[in-house]
């Protein structure tokens, strides 16, 4: 077992159980409940790829399907289960990923036993198939009618050409419609093996005891089948089109979003917590409060309660995007425009880059008083294959330079531009 210092009175073991199966305890015994998650390397860009040496292709929308199936696996209503105990269960599906999670105080092992079984074998009456399929295209019929849910979608069409990326995690309704029985069963035997997956265990609970009954499960006792390797398939073409304006009559006011993608070379030569620390450095230097940029844009009347920034880091690709809603239009486009294209240009302020580092340090300490907050870090951690104490190092041991490689990805190259129009009415 892996013994981890994650700070010196925060300790997280990990240790992978003969299945395959990851899992990281971090027992936190100041707090009464326990936080449970059950992560699944599977999510809705995962449409293309090799099993093994056999090439494979699954609808937009499986992944996320097979989330709401797996609450009914069979024939067992999971949330009325843990409802009964007074416990929390939901889930979740990224592009990278599924996440299963519960919240509970009292009966945790007991909770496992039906949490975990539920992962050993997919059985699901067609009838609960069908209710499923009704309830999630009616989702993304109502996600059709979103203004933002669309300028994200033709965003993330401006930056990939590759369907796997752009489609969305619910799946396009002509195909959700088609999805086969068959298809999920695939799905669920390909992706849902032990060695696909990682259980992370947060909060008040003994870590021996933990580790002897999750060796002594069923879910880690059974026999399963040899697990082939799964290697993705993503084809990245260069975009063209980096300025698009689409018009609209009923928009309330002018929404603006900027996009800086993270290429691939990028993506997979630098680990994971680079990514997060290094990008992060830059976007707190350059936009957070008290930056030079922050003052600039309010002086100049361009900043307002809508501005918000976001770095978003799926396993095959990333960004980072600025949105407003303004009627300045012209005069923030074009500041704005400047404003990134010279971060690769300017220096960075020592001064404010040592501030904004303890304040990352700062962040990193005071989030393992929360134990909502440490179990998602850890989830993070672990579904990303990074260490916790290389994390902190990564933090400890930044300089301005370390940043030079992210710095250089603010050029015209990478730099997306859409803008959603108000439109005017002719009467």
């Amino acid at each position: 077992m892996l013994e981890i210092k994650a700070l010196k009175d925060e300790t997280i073991f990990q240790t992978t159980l003969t299945n395959g199966l990851r899992v990281a305890i971090h027992p936190k015994p100041d707090f009464h409940n326990i936080l449970v998650s059950f992560q699944v390397d599977f999510g809705g860009s995962d449409l293309n790829f090799f099993v093994g040496d056999e090439k494979k292709r699954l609808s937009s929308g499986v992944a996320h399907f097979l989330e709401h199936l797996m609450f009914q696996n069979g024939n067992i209503n999971l949330p009325e289960i843990f409802a009964d105990f007074g416990a929390e269960i939901n889930a979740f599906t990224s592009q990278s990923m599924t996440a299963y999670k519960f919240k509970t105080i009292n009966h945790v092992y007991y909770l496992l036993d039906y949490f975990l079984e539920n992962f050993r074998d997919f059985q699901i009456a067609d009838e609960v198939m069908e209710k499923e399929r009704r309830i999630i295209i009616h989702e993304l019929t109502m996600s059709d009618d979103s203004v933002h849910f669309d300028m994200h979608q033709n965003l993330m069409k401006m930056m990939y050409s590759d369907y796997s990326i752009t489609s969305d995690v619910g799946g396009k309704v002509s195909e959700v419609r088609r999805i086969t029985k068959q298809e999920i069963e695939s799905a669920f035997a390909w992706f849902y093996h032990p060695q696909n997956c990682s259980l992370v265990i947060t909060g008040n609970v003994d870590k021996d005891n933990m580790l002897s009954y999750l060796n002594n499960h069923s879910y880690n006792k059974k026999e399963w089948p040899e697990f082939k390797k799964i290697k993705r398939i993503v084809h990245e073409e260069p975009r063209r089109i980096h300025n698009k304006i689409k018009k609209i009559y009923d928009l309330p006011d002018n929404m603006i979003t900027f996009a800086v993608k993270i290429p691939q070379d990028i993506l997979k030569t630098k680990d994971r917590e680079s990514l997060h620390i290094g990008f992060g450095s830059i976007v707190a230097n350059a936009f957070s409060l008290g930056s030079h940029t922050f003052d600039y844009l309010e002086k100049q009347k361009l900043m307002n309660v809508s501005f918000f920034t976001k770095l978003t880091l799926e396993r095959e690709f990333g960004f980072f995007d600025v949105f407003i809603q303004t009627n300045k239009v012209k005069r923030y486009i074009k500041t704005m425009d400047r404003i990134l294209n010279q971060i690769s240009e300017l220096p960075l302020d020592s001064e404010f880059f040592e501030v904004n580092k303890k304040n990352i340090l700062g962040n990193y300490i005071t989030m393992f008083d929360s134990l909502s907050r440490s179990h998602e870090f850890l989830c993070n951690c672990v579904s990303e294959n990074v260490r916790v104490d290389h994390y902190l190092d990564h933090i400890l041991n930044l300089k301005p330079e370390n940043l030079d490689a992210f710095k250089s990805l603010f050029n015209k190259d990478n730099i997306f531009l859409l803008t959603y129009s108000k439109a005017r009415k002719n009467f």
